[in-house]
This record gives structure tokens, sequence and C-alpha cells, in this order.
């Protein structure tokens, strides 16, 4: 089969660079290898408020919304962030990735499910396709949004970061509905950070993640199994469990290639510190849209072409994703005693700049905080 544009994943990436590049005329294929778009559910699907704005998405594909989160460490330090509005929301996954492949239909693209990718094509050193167990997908471009362990990334070599995070959480039912969203570091889980999300319904997530290659390899399950008692839950009160990885902390770049690019986790555009992905998924896609559809209206697929889809995304988001990446090192790096601190800090700055904690919760920097928000935090550690 021949398209203008091939998808590997139909995850929000794939299906919002679907819709873009089908708007305008192209031919697009998107393989997705599970036989339900939504399913596994693999996030906790919590987004910032303000960046999900500009998407327009329906309100059935927002389960629960906050404007109060607290930082926590399992020795008893907590700190409370109210603010006036929402400050973030969790999705429903399932909902939100079925709205957005539906768009990407409307707008004229071909989504094959059950369509397990195996390898690139190349020719002459440009990718030109994929193949799957059944058949083979030629395109001009071949977009890689399978997430953290994407298959065609690996497969030409492309390496956008350098830290792998481990993630595991359940979805439990509590009996109540909680208004905060609660974030525990520290010795917890060195290196990383657990988390307490509510769904509304009576529901949370409950989780934590960890970068291996800073703490070594330790027993999350054990450990989330203690996170989980700790908050007074039943783990045999879950529905769900879900599995992954994500890439945090990790030098932002290396997109594309002779007719490939990678967007979202498959280019590592999570966003520090608390590795936040969907939107940044999104975001990502939009950029890239515009380098692909340029590419294609002058039939140039070249590295030299598509390198303008990184370029752009450094100048959008690349200062961003330099301060949180940064902020993350500090916190993945510190003590308990240094965690109580920062915790202190941010709550000091919290009274006399409620904007910069909001800015620091949802990952959405400005230079400045180059020169005054993050020398704060380095100075305690």
């Amino acid at each position: 089969m021949n398209y203008d544009l091939v998808i590997v994943g139909a995850g929000c990436a794939g299906s919002i660079i679907a819709e873009q590049v089908a708007k305008e005329g192209y031919s697009v294929a998107v393989l997705e290898k599970q036989k339900e778009i939504g399913y596994p559910n693999y996030s906790t699907a919590g987004v910032s408020y303000k960046r999900m704005q500009p998407f327009n998405l329906p309100e059935e594909t927002i389960d629960y919304s906050v404007s109060q989160v607290s930082f926590n460490t399992i020795s008893g330090e907590r700190e409370v962030f109210d603010f006036d509005d929402t400050i973030l929301v969790t999705l429903n996954f399932r909902e939100l990735r079925q709205h957005l492949a539906t768009k990407a239909i409307e707008a004229g693209a071909d989504i094959f499910l059950d369509t397990a990718v195996k390898k690139p094509i190349i020719e002459g050193g440009n990718v030109v396709g994929v193949t799957t167990e059944d058949e083979s997908f030629s395109g001009k471009i071949v977009a890689d949004c399978a997430g953290a362990h994407g298959i065609i990334r690996r497969a030409v070599g492309l390496k956008p970061a350098d830290r792998l995070g481990v993630a595991k959480e359940y979805m439990i039912y509590t009996g109540e509905n909680k208004l905060e969203i609660s974030i525990f570091i520290g010795d917890l889980i060195p290196a990383g950070f657990a988390w307490d999300v509510p769904l509304g319904k009576n529901m949370v997530h409950t989780g934590m993640g960890y970068i291996p290659e800073i703490s070594g390899k330790i027993k999350l399950e054990e450990r989330l199994d203690k996170f989980i008692d700790h908050l007074g839950y039943d783990k045999q009160k879950s529905i769900e469990k879900h599995v992954g990885s994500y890439y945090t902390g990790g030098n932002p770049g290396g997109f594309c290639d002779d007719g490939v690019i990678l967007i979202g986790d498959a280019a590592s555009q999570a966003g520090p510190p608390l590795a936040l992905g969907i939107i940044e998924a999104m975001q990502g896609a939009m950029v890239a849209s515009k380098t692909v559809i340029k590419a294609l209206s002058s039939d140039n697929t070249s590295k030299k072409v598509l390198k303008e889809y990184e370029k752009n995304w450094k100048k959008e988001y690349g200062t961003n994703y330099k301060i949180g990446r940064e902020v993350a090192r500090i916190f993945a790096t510190a003590s308990e005693k240094q965690i109580v601190k920062l915790i202190r800090v941010l709550a000091e700055i919290h009274k006399k700049d409620p904007d910069l904690t909001y800015r620091f919760i949802i990952g959405d920097y400005k230079k400045s905080d180059l020169l005054s928000f993050v020398p704060k935090l380095t100075k305690m550690i």
C-alpha cells in the first residue's frame, strides 16, 4: 500500500498529525498495533488545563479537575499549593484518543487496527515505508509516534534522550473524591517521584516512577505497595494496573532522518520535571505537521528538509524543556533532607509569586527562571 505519510501509533501525536496532514489532501495511513484505540490505558493522563485549551477538547474527554497540588515526603513534610483556578485536569485517556482518531478519519486518514509494525523499509539510506506481519506500507515520510520504545526510532539509530524512566501505577477505588493531586519525592523513590491523582467517581491513579540510570535498579513494586499502604488504600480494590516507560532528563534532539520523523515520547518530548507527556506530544505533532506538509508539497523528504521540524520545536519549546530538565535534575539528585528544604522554598515562593509555582507545576517556564528560580533551588543542594 502506498501513502504520502505512514504513521506508526494511533496515540495522541499520531492522530493529531494524521488529521493535520490529511486535511491538506495528502494520503495518510495510521498503523495501530492494538485492536482498539485507547486500550490499554497506560497513562495517568494528568495535563495542564492551560496548555490543553488550544486543542478545544470536548467535555467527555475530561474526568476531573483540580486547583490544589501538594508536595510531600514519606517522612511527613507536606506543603499544599492552592490556586484560584483549575491548574490540572485528568483526562479520560480512551475517550481522548478515540476523539482524536475520529477527527483524523474525518479528515481523510486511514487507520489500520491490529497492525503491528515489524521494521522500517530502508532504500539507499532513506526510510521509505514499514513492514507488518502481513504486508508493506510505503510512505514518502514515516512518523514514529509509538512511544518511548518506538521500533522505527531504534531501527534507524535515533537517540533523542539518554534517560529512560520506569513507572507503575494502579487505578484504585477509594470511596471518596480527593480534592488535590499529591506528589511525593525523596527517600520514598530515589531519582523519581510518586503520585496520587484523583479521577473523580471515587477513583485515583496511584503510582511511582524513577530513573534507574541515577538511582540504580530498585524493587519498584515493593515500594509502590508501601506507598499505597501509606495512603491508606486497599490494593485489592484496584481495577487497572499500568506499567510503562518514559523519557525525562535527556537532551531533546535527533527528531528526524531521511524520510522519518519522531514525535511525542519517541522524541523525548515529555515535559520535565513531572514527565507530563500528552499535551507535549500533541504540541509536537502540530509543529511536525507543518514541516511534513511543506516537505510533501516540495517532494523533498530529506533529513535537511525535515530538520526544520526539530528547529521549530526547539525554538518554541526548547528553553522551557531546558529549564524543566535542570529542575528535574535538582530534585532527582537531592537527599531527603534537601528535598524538605526544596519543598519549603517552593512554599515561600508560592506566597510571593503563585504564578511561578503554577508554572513550575505545569512545566511552563520563562527564560528569566534560569536566572532566578533555578539558582534558588540549586542553593538548597
